[in-house]
């Protein structure tokens, strides 16, 4: 089953790859992936999939050479949330709201009743890096490479929840260095932080993501 959201050209995919493990891959190839408001949209119906009981596994990955490079800044993206017709909103709000939008989002992807594998196959920038630490247990291929990048674009005090998750998962003073910095950094050293769980040859990254996945389901008879 292939299931595709978002217009002619579809912004998010939702593949079964074997029963009960699902794969939504992030289908904006041409800008790495980049969210807009077609992407939020998409994804959100492949949320509803993933929430109704057919999978017990998903793998979230990217198409193309990237992840998900954050926000689509290109100008030639859907906007996150559409004004209504005549509003007069200040254009301030209807930008926090959108990034509300994308912050609701994520909760969701987070608190999904099935476990989430992000296979990440290149860059997970700003919010491309939120997607990836919202999942339950992080892939690296060998080019796979990781920023928080919103210190750089100013988005510091809505940072889609890396400044929860992180530390969690790399220690305070780690996610602190990154988060300030903006730097990025390769899968080695995200292996080496352990931001990832294991890092792999691009051609064997969808293998040990369903390796990874069949191994959750042999001890999750009964689901999550």
């Amino acid at each position: 089953m292939l299931l595709a959201y978002g217009g002619a050209m579809a912004a998010v995919e939702l593949e079964t790859l074997e029963d009960n493990i699902a794969c939504v891959t992030l289908n904006r190839p041409k800008l790495l992936n980049a969210i807009d408001g077609s992407l939020i949209d998409a994804m959100d119906h492949a949320l509803d999939v993933l929430s109704n009981g057919e999978f017990r596994v998903a793998i979230l990955t990217g198409a193309g050479r990237g992840f998900c490079a954050g926000a689509d800044l290109s100008g030639t993206g859907e906007p996150w949330t559409k004004p209504a017709t005549g509003s007069t909103t200040p254009a301030f709000k209807t930008s926090y709201d959108a990034q509300v939008r994308l912050a609701d989002q994520l909760t969701r992807l987070y608190e999904l009743p099935i476990p989430v594998i992000a296979a990440v196959n290149g860059a997970a920038v700003g919010g491309g890096l939120a997607f990836a630490l919202h999942c339950d247990i992080r892939i690296a291929s060998e080019h796979a490479r990781f920023s928080s990048a919103f210190i750089k674009a100013g988005f510091s005090s809505m940072d889609m929840g890396t400044s929860y998750l992180l530390p969690k998962i790399v220690g305070a003073g780690v996610a602190r260095e990154l988060m300030l910095t903006g730097r990025i950094i390769d899968a080695a050293e995200a292996y080496r932080i352990k931001l990832v769980h294991e890092v792999v040859a691009s051609d064997t990254l969808m293998t040990a993501a369903v390796g990874m996945a069949r191994s959750i389901l042999e001890n999750n008879a009964y689901g999550v």
